[in-house]
């Protein structure tokens, strides 16, 4: 299995959710290390471990925008199936993550699918 640790391979301090609004976002983290490695994950057939601890904390935007894009990408049941989350430190961090980011993107990228319009000319 891979693995990401984020204290490790990305900061000992991430920040907000979008570049935009600080160093070491959630936007910045899925863009440079949490789309690739998930997705070399899923291709050859593998999980990915995403490994939450040893940070000094989390705003709940930063893991929102960071695992909300996996689901928009790869869809739900790919993300569930493939992404092994672990918070030792703070479990409560893997409860919002399956219970409220999960299903919440989940049905924004529903709603955005069955809004889009498709002209032909």
């Amino acid at each position: 299995m891979s693995e990401i640790k984020i204290l490790t391979q990305f900061c000992e301090s991430p920040g907000p959710r979008y570049c935009r609004q600080g160093k070491w976002s959630g936007e910045q983290f899925y863009h440079e290390i949490l789309n690739q490695s998930f997705g070399e994950a899923y291709q050859n057939g593998d999980k990915l471990i995403l490994d939450l601890d040893g940070t000094d904390g989390y705003m709940s935007s930063f893991l929102d925008e960071a695992i909300g894009n996996l689901v928009y990408d790869f869809g739900m049941q790919v993300v569930k199936d493939n992404l092994i989350v672990i918070s030792r430190e703070e479990p409560v961090w893997k409860k919002v993550i399956e219970n409220e980011v999960l299903p919440e993107w989940n049905k924004y990228k529903e709603e955005y699918i069955n809004n889009v319009k498709i002209i032909f000319i």
